[in-house]
């Protein structure tokens, strides 16, 4: 059974009622971009391992969100895709199965960031065509660098099937994106990672995404991709409802120190913060309860503000703004609870309590 949120009163005698006097009520948080956590990578291609992560995102309060995955090869995307379906039909106590994000592989090279350079390859219209087809409803978003061949074609197309075509790991110029924006690409992920940086004469991606309204963009608030004054920065210069927190976490959120497997590359977690070998930063360990927390500390902002990127805005972006991303009548209860130090004390999806901790005390 589902629940949605009713009018005041409108409710049964036999309805549970929770005392949450001295905590704080929030839409459930939506994350866009997150390939892994508790050992589990989107890229395993197993249902279970979606679910783990599903499990985790509702324990830090987080109610839906897409599976995403780095740059792989088709048939193995094809599995991911198998996969997705298979958790979407059983995951009962976890965070929400949106759809899907691919994260490549049609990136440019130079800026692959953690993306294994074997697994990147030249825009292929077909062959994501031939995926959504296979998979209609399922992928939501596909990242991709507008500057290569083909690229054009291929935002416009995925434009007129639904799902958001998204800028990065690119290295596009101000006219390049401007061409793509008219094409239909209407994201950015983690903005200033994996792109040129913004420069007087020539803006770039970064330019362009700052400028360009309606044009929503993500960021990655744990003080490692961003300084806190590029958060507040970008959050003075972008509306309200184009920016949208993300975590990027990978497979050692939630876990300890360690060594760990990210797309066919070794990634060195120290401290929290996930790297390659080289020193180049390689996803999070991030939630996004403490993405909100840090956003509020970054920007000075209140929280209803900050919420707002990690609830309202992805709902939007998504495509499912009319039943996810606010506490309203008719809508998905997708509920999270914080106390004063921003711990998650109870989750629910789609009014099923999925995670309590005043029940594990």
């Amino acid at each position: 059974m589902e629940a949605k949120p009713a009018a005041l009163n409108d409710f049964p005698s036999s309805a549970r009622v929770l005392n949450l006097r001295g905590l704080t009520v929030v839409p459930g948080f939506v994350d866009m971009h997150i390939h892994g956590a508790l050992g589990a990578d989107t890229l395993d291609a197993a249902p279970e391992a979606i679910s783990t992560i599903a499990r985790f995102l509702a324990k830090n309060g987080t109610t839906s969100f897409l599976p995403t995955t780095v740059s792989a090869g088709w048939e193995q995307l094809g599995k991911v895709a198998s996969a997705a379906v298979e958790a979407k039909k059983s995951n009962t106590l976890g965070a929400e199965i949106l759809g899907l994000h691919l994260e490549g592989p049609f990136l440019n090279p130079e800026k692959r960031g953690a993306h294994n350079p074997a697994a990147i390859q030249g825009v292929d219209l077909n062959a994501v065509a031939a995926l959504l087809h296979r998979f209609p409803g399922l992928v939501r978003v596909v990242t991709l660098a507008p500057e290569l061949p083909g690229a054009l074609d291929c935002i416009k197309y995925m434009a007129g099937q639904g799902v958001t075509a998204a800028a990065g790991h690119t290295s596009a110029d101000f006219a390049t994106m401007n061409a793509a924006f008219e094409a239909g690409l209407t994201h950015g992920v983690h903005l200033f990672n994996g792109m040129g940086p913004l420069h007087h004469r020539e803006p770039g991606v970064v330019g362009a995404i700052l400028t360009r309204p309606g044009v929503t963009c993500e960021v990655i608030a744990d003080g490692h991709h961003l300084h806190p004054a590029t958060v507040r920065l970008t959050a003075s210069l972008k509306a309200p409802d184009d920016l949208v927190l993300v975590t990027d976490a990978m497979r050692a959120a939630g876990l300890a120190d360690g060594q760990y497997d990210l797309g066919g590359l070794t990634v060195r977690v120290k401290d929290g913060v996930a790297k390659l070998p080289t020193g180049s930063l390689a996803g999070s360990t991030l939630t996004l309860v403490k993405a909100v927390k840090n956003a509020v500390a970054f920007t000075g902002f209140p929280l209803q503000k900050v919420v707002q990127w990690a609830t309202v805005n992805p709902a939007r972006v998504l495509g499912v703004s009319a039943k996810k991303g606010e506490i309203a009548a008719g809508k998905d209860a997708d509920i999270t609870v914080l106390d004063q130090d921003f711990n998650v004390v109870l989750t629910m999806v789609r009014g099923t309590i999925v995670w309590d901790s005043l029940q594990k005390e």
